[in-house]
Parts: C-alpha cells; structure tokens; sequence
C-alpha cells in the first residue's frame, strides 16, 4: 500500500499541472506616494495630531498587459516557479518580485507555492488538457448547452479571418485581447489559456497535440461563427 501511494506520488510529481488561480494573490507592495504624503503631513506645522497613512499594503498581483488581478492559469510541476496564463489577453509570465514589491521570504520559494497551493486546491486528478477542453466546447456548443457571447464571436472572426486561421502563442492573443474581451464565455477563455500553455512546452512534453489542437480551435471558431446572431449573449 505504502510502495503504491509513494509510486502515484512520484507520478504526479513529475506531471505538468495546469491548476486555475481564481482569487486575488495579494502581496506586500510599498506605494512612494504614501511615503512624500508622511512627509507632508509631518512638514506641516498646523496639524496638530497627524495620521499618517501606511506606506506598505497589500496589493493584488495583475496581468502586466490587460490588469486582470484573478483567474490565472498556473502551469509547471511541483517543485517549480509556475508560468502563469492570464485568461483575459493570453500573456504570459513567471512573477518577478522587485521594484517596490516586499515580500518577506524568497520570491522563488514565494512563486513555488503558488503552484503548490493551486494544485492543493484542484487536487491530485488530471487536469483536462486544451484538445480535451476545446472538444468539450464543440460538443456543448452542438448539443445546446453552451451559447457563445458576442466576444466569443469577435474572437472567433479575429482568429479565421485576421489571423488566417494560424493557430500559435501570438494568433490566439491578439485574437483574446480584443474590445469586450472581459464579456468572452469563461470555458472559452480557459480553454484558450490552456492552449497557449501548451504551445509554451518544449517538443518533447507536447506529445504531439499542437496539430489536433490547431484543427479543434479552428473548427470551433467556425462553428461559433454559423450561431446565428440573435442568438448570441451579450451586446456588440
């Protein structure tokens, strides 16, 4: 029992998660601002019982292209520093914590246990990946229980038309990062978020996905084209 619990263990040690951050990550930040308004108050002779405001709070880490402060994909195994996916424009990125952030430990330390904390929170199962996220979407879509948005659409339209159908990092960001794209269908966003992960991986850890990933998310954006207009959610 023990030698099997430590082999599954192990296993999912070495897998490559893909665990959502849905909450807020806040970290000690110092704000200069604060700090000129002490001095002011302290210069000023005529207050006479001055309060002074913090010049360290806790601010939520955002996207550093469209702000979003949740609902990050965290990728890596455990033991890593997490690439994070923002699902609202599709960058990327591993936090760095310089500057005026104050964190109080290690920040590789710091970046590990955010992926450690997700995966506590998703559990050890498997997480779907993008070609098995993107089918589900068609499969809903053509079963009727999933109605894309108006931005669903627009991204839909960017990605065949603008993009030429390219299914890569750069095609499926400009095509995220549109007007409205904070109204796009939150499966759809997820899904995108994975599949830019995944084109992140090295070769040898695709197992061959990019190519039936690329006709999947083709497939859908001309299936959530064909939804007639009236039926779409949202406003344009």
């Amino acid at each position: 029992m023990t030698t099997a619990m430590n082999n599954e263990t192990a296993v999912a040690s070495s897998q490559i998660r893909q665990v959502m951050i849905r909450q807020p990550v806040k970290v000690a930040r110092y704000d200069p601002e604060m700090e000129r308004l002490c001095w002011a108050i302290a210069e000023d002779s005529t207050v006479r019982n001055p309060v002074y405001p913090a010049t360290v709070r806790l601010v939520a880490m955002t996207c550093r292209r469209c702000v979003l402060d949740r609902d990050f994909l965290a990728q890596g195994r455990i033991g890593d520093e997490p690439l994070l996916i923002c699902t609202g424009c599709g960058e990327t990125w591993t936090p760095t914590w310089g500057g005026h952030w104050r964190l109080s430990g290690d920040p590789q330390a710091f970046n590990r246990s955010l992926l450690l904390n997700a995966i506590a929170d998703a559990g050890l199962g498997r997480d779907p990946n993008a070609l098995e996220a993107v089918t589900a979407l068609r499969a809903d879509l053509a079963a009727g229980c999933w109605t894309p948005s108006w931005t669903d659409h627009g991204f839909s339209h960017q990605l065949r038309v603008w993009e030429n159908e390219t299914v890569n990092v750069e095609a499926l960001r400009r095509s995220m990062y549109l007007e409205g794209w904070r109204e796009r269908s939150p499966a759809l966003s997820e899904a995108l978020a994975r599949a830019i992960g995944l084109l992140h991986l090295p070769e040898s850890e695709k197992q061959g996905l990019p190519a039936s990933l690329a006709q999947e998310i083709v497939a859908l954006a001309w299936e959530i084209e064909r939804v007639p207009r009236e039926a779409l959610t949202g406003h344009w």
